[in-house]
């Protein structure tokens, strides 16, 4: 039977097309083959174990590591294994999370797992379901070296002395150590596995984010209700006050950390957390000590400075030490005692070696130096101290330099008082034939028989005379001698006496310089003022070379009436200095030291005082009036 060329043409394509096929065909069986013997084989090298199922825990392969270890016969449902080699303990969450799978998800079981041999180890399972079929494929792997070490750390978790616990990254607490059990009375097994935050009820009463949420969470309400924060990189510490700690609530002091797996990825958070009520309560009282101790310091009215022991660096000065010397506590703190030129030589050096040997200095006579220079007199107690490893003391200066002047002038006093008591008694007795003998003397001297002896007769009066007017200065010295006290202006009783002075001054080739301003008016004997005036004036002028000028002056202060006398003289011999004042002091060749013994008699009846500046350029005697009673009301 013949066919028409076209339709052989087309016998021969279809053939053609046949044997095609056939030959893709057996390319695809023997790809799928070599990609089935790949599959064996990845199955039979992996350390893993491998296992494939339907959903109804039928078993379709398994791979040579799952046979070594399960003893598995090729009989086996998913369950069975399930029930004959894994602990008792984890079945029921194994089967549990088995029945939880759905197509497209997965599922991470841990479980503790028996060998052929009998021996239990950790391991872990993901599991998942195909999209396509009915296929369960899971894929185990042993974690007993990663659970070990995990227990390893929540045994050192577990002993630390801090409170501490740890969440992983879906917030549920995998540690929770006995010293947190302690704090909040919450055990281990109450606590493990949950979430929610629910880890902040035992200390604030309600689910909320604590600090170890902040780890990962940047949250301004939560860190609004901290005391204090602090962020050092992942780091956080903080400090907050949780009212269920304890009986009374307590101060908490916690650090949060991030914790990181191997590769450096979170894989949770950890705080720990310290109880630092006690801390509170001591800093508490440590400041209260410190606010006394500093008003103590402060308000004391004795002159008190903390200062180094290396150096002498003022470290702080209280009010009483600044009144004292007339610097600021500004210009003294951290300005050494060297710098402020504070302690006069000798005492520094005997001071500074003292307190090193001893440790302890009381009743240490002490001369320092004011602001202006001056030289005050002080008693010293000083104590070592150590404040944050440096060498350090305290000290403590009684001024008693007016205490010395006072003393000094009561001195000066009695003794004035002792000479008016002696001049009181026996002056009356010797001025009496004093007056007897001057007035023979007076009656003979005009007889012709004495005229050669004229010279002897003028100078035994002249002598009578100067012996009558010392028995007045010692008379004026007088402590009860009667004054006759008057509102009186000073300057009137200066420009009386003025003329008497002008002569002087004159003579010695002298100028004299009056400065009054008007003071307000005192009470005064204005008869014993111009005499203090009077010895004052002379003793300016006997102090200076021609040329020079004294100066007289009176000016009113906040709280006092001054008249000074001001001459340019060399100044007073430093040797005397202390004894001024004193009766039959005097430097002069005929001068009986009375005169200013004499000015502080008056003085004193005026309830006046005398005071005085010297040096290379000249001396003021400065006498200080009181302002009369009815002004100071």
């Amino acid at each position: 039977m013949s066919y028409p060329p076209d339709h052989e043409d087309a016998i021969d394509r279809y053939i053609h097309r046949i044997e095609e096929l056939e030959r893709l065909l057996e390319k695809e069986r023997r790809l799928r083959y070599q990609a089935e013997k790949q599959l064996e084989e990845l199955f039979n090298l992996s350390s893993d174990w491998f296992v494939i199922a339907d959903t109804r825990g039928r078993i379709k392969r398994v791979n040579s590591n799952f046979i070594l270890a399960t003893g598995y016969s090729g009989r086996e449902s998913i369950g069975t294994l399930i029930k004959r080699n894994i602990h008792p303990d984890d079945i029921a969450i194994t089967l549990e999370g088995l029945r939880r799978l759905v197509k497209g998800s997965d599922q991470n079981l841990v479980f503790r797992c028996r060998d052929i041999s009998g021996s239990y180890s950790w391991w872990s399972c993901n599991v998942a379901v195909s999209d396509h079929d009915d296929t369960v494929v899971g894929v185990v792997r042993n974690i007993s070296d990663l659970k070990e070490s995990e227990r390893r750390q929540a045994d050192i978790i577990d002993f630390l002395p801090d409170a501490t616990f740890v969440i992983d990254q879906n917030g549920r607490v995998i540690a929770w150590n006995r010293a947190i059990e302690m704090m909040t009375g919450v055990k281990a097994e109450d606590m493990l596995g949950r979430g929610d935050y629910e880890y902040s009820l035992p200390f604030y009463g309600e689910k909320r984010p604590i600090l170890i949420d902040l780890v990962n969470l940047i949250d301004t309400g939560i860190e609004d209700s901290y005391l204090s924060m602090d962020r050092d990189g992942p780091r956080i510490s903080a400090e907050s006050f949780c009212p269920l700690v304890g009986e009374q609530g307590a101060f908490l002091y916690g650090t949060a950390s991030p914790l990181l797996d191997s590769r450096g990825n979170p894989v949770g958070a950890i705080e720990s957390i310290r109880d630092v009520s006690f801390r509170r309560v001591t800093e508490a009282a440590l400041r209260q000590s410190e606010e006394k101790f500093s008003k103590a310091f402060h308000g004391s009215p004795i002159m008190m400075c903390l200062a180094t022991l290396d150096g002498g660096t003022f470290i702080d000065v209280n009010e009483a030490f600044c009144r004292s010397i007339g610097y600021t506590r500004q210009e003294m703190i951290g300005r050494t005692s060297s710098e402020l030129q504070f302690y006069t030589e000798d005492d520094g050096r005997s001071f500074s070696a003292l307190i090193m040997k001893k440790g302890r200095i009381e009743h240490f006579p002490l001369s320092f130096h004011n602001k202006a220079g001056e030289i005050r007199q002080g008693i010293l107690w000083s104590q070592l101290l150590d404040i944050d490893g440096l060498a350090c003391h305290i000290a403590c200066i009684i001024d008693i330099t007016e205490q010395n002047r006072l003393e000094k002038q009561m001195a000066r006093l009695d003794r004035l008082k002792l000479v008016g008591e002696m001049a009181a008694s026996i002056g009356h007795e010797i001025r009496n034939p004093m007056t007897t003998i001057r007035g023979f003397l007076q009656l003979l001297i005009d007889k012709h028989t004495y005229q050669d002896d004229l010279d002897y007769f003028e100078l035994m009066i002249e002598e009578l005379d100067r012996a009558n007017e010392i028995i007045s200065e010692y008379l004026g010295m007088a402590q009860d001698k009667l004054v006759d006290l008057q509102p009186r202006y000073l300057d009137q009783a200066v420009k009386s006496i003025y003329p008497m002075i002008q002569a002087d001054a004159n003579i010695r080739e002298m100028k004299l310089c009056l400065e009054l301003t008007k003071p307000p008016i005192p009470l005064i004997d204005e008869k014993e003022i111009r005499q203090l005036v009077l010895n004052l004036a002379r003793n300016g002028l006997e102090a200076m070379s021609p040329g020079g000028t004294l100066t007289i002056g009176t000016r009113t202060e906040p709280e006092e009436i001054v008249l000074y006398v001001q001459d340019e003289g060399p100044g007073l011999d430093p040797s005397i200095i202390d004894r001024i004042g004193t009766p039959f002091l005097t430097t002069k060749e005929k001068g009986t030291g009375l005169g200013l013994a004499v000015c502080y008699s008056i003085a004193a009846r005026h309830n006046a005082s005398i005071d005085f500046e010297t040096g290379p350029s000249g001396t003021t005697f400065y006498v200080r009036f009181p302002y009369p009673q009815q002004d100071q009301d």
